[in-house]
This record gives C-alpha cells, sequence and structure tokens, in this order.
C-alpha cells in the first residue's frame, strides 16, 4: 500500500456551511462490472498480441465491492469475471459478447429513469482496421468498410476457448457500446473504461479524442465537446445524454496494471477517489470530485512507476465527458473502508 503513503493526496478540508439541504443520492442503483483477465485461449484466434492481464480480475472484483460499500442495499450488481487466478474464481456466466448485449438489453426494459446506472470495464481494448473485423461495417460517417480505418474495441470472453473465434464474436465496437448506452432509459449512467485506447470508446469521430493531460481542464476537450452535441448523429447524442463517462487512456493511449498493487493503475485510483475524493466535506464524492481526484493519483501513481522503472510510460491521461447532466452530479457517499477492497 505504499503509494497511499507517497502520495499524499488528502488535503485540509475548508468547511462552508449554507442553509440549503443536505446533499441525497435517490433512486435504485444498477451496476454492470466486466473483468477479463483470461485471454490465453483465444488470443491468437483473434489477433491480440498480449494474452491474459494479472489485474482486471481484481480491479472488477474490488470496483464490486466498493460500490457495494458505498451504496449498500440500494445497488444491485451484477459482475461477470473471466479469471485466470485462484483467488477470484471466473462467474458462471462468463463477459462474453452475446452475453453483455443480453444484459443490456434486459437492463434497458426494467429501469425507470429515476434509478442509476454504472458500467464498468477492465480487460484489453484494442484499435484495428473495422473491415478485418467485419466486412460488413460500413462506419458511420459514410465510409466503405475498405476505407473506414480504425474502430476501437472492448475485447470480451468467450464461452468455449477452444472453438474457432472470430474477432467480430469476441470484440465489442465503439457504436455497439453507444447502441447499448442508448437503450438505457435512466438520466444519471455512469461509465469506466480500464482498457487501452479507451478514450476511442467513447466517439470514433476524431475531434473527441483529445487525450486530456492532469485534468480535464484543457480547452481542447471543451472544444470537443461543443463541437461534439452540434451535429452528431441521433444515436451518438443520446448515448452520451446524462451520460459520464471516465476513461483509463486516450483514443491512442495505452493503460498500465502493476503486480504490486494487484490493480491496474486506473481503477486504483478511482477506488481512493471513494474514500478520499470529497473536497468539499459534504459526505458524498461528486463525478467533478471523483474525477478530479482520480486524475491527480493515476499520475502520482504513473510517475512513481516511471521513476522506480526508469523508462517513461507513454500515456496515462484521463479522459471524460459529460452528458447533458451538471457534473456536479453526486456519484456514491465516502467510502472510509476503502482499504479493506483494494
Amino acid at each position: 500500500m505504499f503509494f497511499i503513503k507517497k502520495m499524499g493526496l488528502t488535503a485540509t478540508a475548508v468547511f462552508f456551511f449554507f442553509s440549503c439541504a443536505a446533499p441525497e443520492i435517490t433512486g435504485k442503483t444498477y451496476a454492470f462490472i466486466y473483468g477479463i483477465s483470461d485471454y490465453s485461449d483465444y488470443a491468437d484466434s483473434v489477433g491480440l498480441s498480449a494474452a491474459s492481464l494479472q489485474a482486471c480480475q481484481f480491479d472488477a472484483q474490488s470496483f464490486a465491492d466498493a460500490l457495494s460499500a458505498a451504496c449498500g442495499d440500494s445497488v444491485e450488481i451484477n459482475l461477470r469475471i473471466a479469471s485466470n487466478s485462484t483467488l477470484i474464481p471466473s462467474s458462471d456466466e462468463r463477459p462474453t459478447k452475446s452475453r453483455m448485449l443480453a444484459d443490456f438489453q434486459e437492463i434497458a426494459s426494467a429501469l425507470s429513469t429515476e434509478d442509476r446506472f454504472v458500467f464498468y470495464f477492465a480487460g484489453h481494448g484494442v484499435s484495428v482496421r473495422a473491415s478485418e473485423v467485419d466486412d460488413t461495417d460500413f462506419g458511420e460517417y459514410g465510409e466503405t468498410a475498405v476505407s473506414f480505418s480504425d474502430r476501437e474495441y472492448l475485447c470480451l470472453s468467450v464461452e468455449n476457448p477452444e472453438e474457432a473465434t472470430e474477432q467480430k464474436d469476441v470484440f465489442l465496437s465503439d457504436k455497439e457500446l453507444r447502441d447499448a448506452l442508448a437503450e438505457v432509459p435512466c438520466e444519471r449512467k455512469f461509465v469506466f473504461l480500464d482498457c487501452c485506447h479507451s478514450g476511442g470508446m467513447i466517439s470514433s469521430y476524431p475531434d473527441i479524442n483529445a487525450s486530456i493531460q492532469n485534468g480535464f481542464s484543457n480547452s481542447k476537450m471543451h472544444l470537443a465537446m461543443q463541437t461534439y452535441f452540434n451535429g452528431r448523429s441521433t444515436t451518438e447524442v443520446q448515448a452520451h445524454k446524462n451520460t459520464w463517462i471516465l476513461a483509463a487512456a486516450g483514443e491512442t493511449g495505452l493503460s498500465y496494471e502493476s503486480s504490486s498493487i494487484n490493480h491496474g493503475f486506473f481503477t486504483y485510483a478511482v477506488l481512493l477517489a471513494f474514500a478520499e475524493g470529497d473536497r468539499n466535506g459534504d459526505g458524498f464524492i461528486s463525478w467533478s470530485e471523483l474525477c478530479a481526484y482520480a486524475a491527480s493519483a493515476c499520475a502520482l501513481i504513473l510517475n512513481e512507476i516511471d521513476d522506480i522503472s526508469g523508462s517513461r510510460k507513454a500515456s496515462g491521461d484521463m479522459l471524460v465527458t459529460c452528458g447533458s447532466g451538471a457534473e456536479e452530479i453526486l456519484f456514491v457517499s465516502v467510502t472510509p473502508s476503502i482499504e479493506s477492497v483494494l
């Protein structure tokens, strides 16, 4: 746990009291949490240069535990893990592409607008030529399958690794994710993507994939948001309406994990924010507090690793896009027992 001691992120709180109602989180929270570490049996058949991951199984379990601790009885968690560890067993139903899409269809019919939805993914992310994955994919902006260059994908699990596997059966595209999110009717949707190229999952349109370093004040993101919400397709805008997304890397960036903490750096930073991100002392972690704390923590963790390894990591920026709601929307209550799940 040396990162917690060395980061020193907890600042002295200054409290201001106003005559206003205490904040509260209303509605039921439903969460889909997917963690995939085991790609070993089918990595070659789908073209993954790196096979298994170590931390994703722990990331998913810890995120589920933290969300449960923060929300108590008001949260219902669907946790699907493909594990290569005896410490974290695989779930009965593996996080396959067909299972994930079925999960989204089921929850879309069950949720109301007052509920909250959380989607978390830890695993491989890739950026590849769309026509290599599916020759019927004609892009989103009038391209052909031949001319359309790259699309970002989440790499999911398989039911039977011994059977021949095609990329389109395993890779979930940025468009497929947005289409699924667009069907979820609630007004507060939170998305966490801990994988390489995860910023590209927000949109394949170039101006939305700006990589933001050291937080979210860079004017490029504000410009990208303004451009994005003026003239994008109905499905894209609907997918991001009332949706708050936090990703571990830019469109061309990489996400990192560490065996010393058994977590990806991004997820580790987000989990720390559950406990230490409450800047205004109201007992809750708002989305802007979560993002600000996690961005700072992730940067410090990466710097720590750089100092140890002597080699500079290529990225580690965190990327956020906010839908039609305010950034001050409450996410979870403060979770002081977070160390027990790390």
